[in-house]
């Protein structure tokens, strides 16, 4: 879930030699992060609640639209804080790598 568009996504993705079943990106829908329908949309794709996707984001936008989607969310402490504190960004746990969610899953 992102808030970019599709064709820079994608470009981006490609780039890094990566690829995924869905994306939902920035104009795919009415509504952009921090609003919550692109979670919610996320959610509806792969039939699970939003209490069940774990949304893994670096700003304030992502952690809202977790909060108001009823998604955890772990913040990570390096990437895009939009000049925000840590401390100041709603979450449920920072990590430093993505090896670290392995015991929360």
């Amino acid at each position: 879930v992102t808030n970019k568009g599709r064709e820079f996504t994608e470009l981006i993705l490609k780039g890094q030699h990566m690829a995924f079943d869905f994306c939902v990106c920035g104009d795919d829908l009415p509504t952009n992060k921090p609003e919550p329908e692109m979670l919610l949309h996320a959610a509806a794709q792969f039939g699970v609640s939003p209490h069940e996707v774990l949304m893994i984001g670096d700003s304030g936008n992502d952690a809202l639209a977790a909060r108001q989607a009823g998604c955890p969310m772990a913040l990570v402490d390096y990437g895009y804080t939009e000049g925000l504190a840590l401390d100041d960004i709603p979450n449920d746990v920072i990590i430093h790598s993505f090896l670290d969610l392995l015991p929360l899953l």
